[in-house]
């Protein structure tokens, strides 16, 4: 299993004004999501928003990238969260009261399933 670890920090409600997620439309034009034998690695270009303030609940979080594939995961602080494969390029993942309990700085880590495909062919 690779992962790949970005940092989203939280900040205390009085601190930082609310960020609003990305507002991504879905329609008919959308690209398919692979679900490969071998996952590819995945690799995280921005994610939005970076900070989420404390008691926005649920917060849903866009990360874009590369190489997510249909049973693709996000861990937050070492566990699963609810994620939603957009496409091959766009993950979202959901933070709910508990997981936004204490202010601070936290790792999140995009999972692909294995076996995973070789880095060198």
């Amino acid at each position: 299993m690779r992962k790949l670890c970005l940092a989203l920090r939280f900040a205390a409600q009085s601190t930082y004004a609310q960020q609003p997620a990305a507002l991504v439309v879905e329609g008919a034009g959308r690209t398919p999501v692979a679900d490969p034998a071998n996952s590819p690695q995945p690799a995280i270009q921005n994610f939005d928003p970076c900070i989420v303030t404390q008691g926005t609940t649920p917060a849903t979080v866009t990360v874009k990238g590369i190489n997510f594939v249909r049973r693709s995961t996000v861990h937050f602080k070492g566990k699963p969260v609810p994620t939603q494969v957009v496409s091959p390029t766009e993950i979202r993942f959901t933070l709910d009261a508990e997981a936004q309990r204490i202010p601070g700085r936290f790792e999140f880590v995009v999972v692909n399933p294995a076996p995973m495909a070789p880095l060198y062919t």
